[in-house]
């Protein structure tokens, strides 16, 4: 990552991985240490120092490994996570909900120019941060790049290609694109937590049907859009997603997603 105008002074970390001690951050961190270059200055973060240096000690036996970075921050301690940023040209977060856990991360990076980026399937929390932190992130030079995981990028590159081959094969354009998933495993316990807060967030439940939610304002169409929401039932498709929670909470949903 090239720096932007505000990040010409030197950092110490070129990837501080906020979120590790989480099931995806663990898994982003074995990632990292197999596959990062070796001279690559990274750093692990979270709020409990001992989980982070449990999973530093398991990290794979690579050159990289043994210089990993050790950080301390929690998204209830705005000067923590100020000082996390300041010390890395990338935050990489995969500590959701990110509505409650990452808001603060984006908001030292936009004031402190450094660059983010996240694995959020949050549309109503993106579009929030882009009318918050779009117009000065653009003016630093500041790169935010949400939606960087799983339920994003199939769906974007799976449209992409469809798209594409259609009109290769066909000359014809793609009005409309509905996908289905199958999942075999289940949900990570942010991902659950993030479906739960949407099930019961009305306002959130409607913007989540507006296919033109992130869109910039100015190109999103005057007239409402009628598109399915986020969760519909088909009689061609259908899904249970399992989602056991922390407090021996267990709940079965049939669900059918046309996304």
């Amino acid at each position: 990552v090239k720096n932007t105008n505000n990040m010409s002074e030197e950092r110490e970390y070129a990837v501080i991985l906020f979120g590790a001690t989480g099931y995806t951050g663990r898994l982003t961190a074995q990632y990292l240490a197999e596959n990062a270059p070796k001279d690559l200055k990274w750093a692990i973060a979270g709020r409990n120092e001992n989980q982070l240096q449990l999973i530093k000690a398991k990290l794979p036996n690579h050159p990289s490994a043994p210089s990993v970075g050790v950080i301390v921050a929690d998204s209830k301690d705005q000067k923590s996570i100020d000082a996390m940023v300041q010390r890395t040209r990338v935050v990489l977060s995969t500590a959701g909900p990110f509505y409650l856990y990452s808001t603060p991360v984006v908001d030292a990076c936009v004031r402190l120019g450094t660059h983010y980026v996240d694995i959020t399937g949050e549309p109503t929390w993106i579009r929030k941060m882009i009318d918050q932190h779009h117009e000065e992130a653009v003016k630093k030079g500041v790169l935010i790049v949400s939606a960087c995981g799983f339920d994003s990028i199939p769906a974007d590159l799976g449209v992409h290609f469809l798209a594409n081959n259609v009109h290769k094969d066909s000359g014809e354009t793609c009005g409309d694109i509905t996908s289905f998933v199958q999942l075999k495993s289940g949900p990570s316990g942010g991902t659950a937590a993030t479906f739960l807060s949407i099930m019961e967030d009305k306002a959130a439940r409607k913007q989540m049907g507006n296919p033109y939610l992130l869109h910039p304002r100015e190109l999103q169409p005057t007239k409402r859009v009628s598109r399915p929401g986020p969760l519909n039932y088909s009689s061609d498709v259908k899904f249970v997603l399992s989602l056991s929670l922390s407090l021996s909470l267990s709940l079965s949903l049939s669900l059918s997603l046309s996304l």
